[in-house]
């Protein structure tokens, strides 16, 4: 599956692939081991179309696009991407429960669990049935990682457009309510919560927005 995105990742980056962004997040969900029935589920597209994009990688070469010019804001950083990074931070199995019952390869705490759950999957995936369940592990990171990034756009007047990326960490690892106190701000967060603030460095460094402060 790695071709797949060596192949387009110039395309996504520069938003001229021929699918739409719910079925390029599908297939990155794939990607990192989600079946495609799940993924498909998760993005609210036909496993169909997802089959098809994967298939892409067995037609003939694409031609090379032009450079993209140099923008003000940064990339952003794809849900997957982040999620990633998050699981080598984490470092954990499946199976591991910390002292607060934060759980799996994302370490997510129950009550985070059940809320994302609610909120996307109308209660489908409970934290007491699928809590060992690396696939819907996965699937819970990725939706929260959405739901942080919908947050912080909802707070957009309050931080720097660099800073997104250091934030979706920084919020994943320290709480909303943490990073609200904190006024959005890494100089506070890095005063304040500097194992926040050193989780969020690296998340930033693991997907390739060496971070300075």
């Amino acid at each position: 599956m790695n071709n797949w995105y060596t192949k387009h990742k110039q395309l996504i980056a520069s938003n001229k692939l021929p699918f739409s962004n719910a079925i390029v997040a599908a297939v990155m969900m794939v990607m990192n081991g989600l079946t495609i029935e799940v993924a498909a589920e998760a993005n609210n597209v036909p496993v169909k179309q997802v089959e098809e994009a994967l298939q892409t990688e067995k037609q003939k070469p694409i031609e090379p696009i032009e450079p993209v010019k140099p923008i003000s804001k940064p990339i952003p950083v794809g849900n997957s991407t982040i999620v990633n990074a998050i699981i080598k931070l984490e470092n954990a199995s499946e199976t591991f429960v910390g002292p607060a019952q934060d759980t799996g390869v994302m370490q997510m705490l129950p009550a985070t669990w059940e809320e994302i759950n609610n909120i996307y999957f109308n209660g489908k995936y409970p934290y007491s049935k699928y809590r060992f369940n690396r696939q819907i592990q996965v699937l819970m990171g990725e939706k929260f990682v959405q739901h942080i990034k919908q947050w912080l756009q909802s707070h957009e007047e309050m931080w720097d457009d660099k800073d997104e990326v250091f934030l979706v960490f920084a919020t994943y690892n320290g709480g909303f309510g943490n990073i609200t106190n904190s006024a959005f701000s890494p100089d506070i967060i890095k005063k304040n919560l500097p194992r926040t603030f050193s989780y969020a460095k690296r998340g930033c460094n693991l997907v390739g927005q060496d971070y300075v402060l």
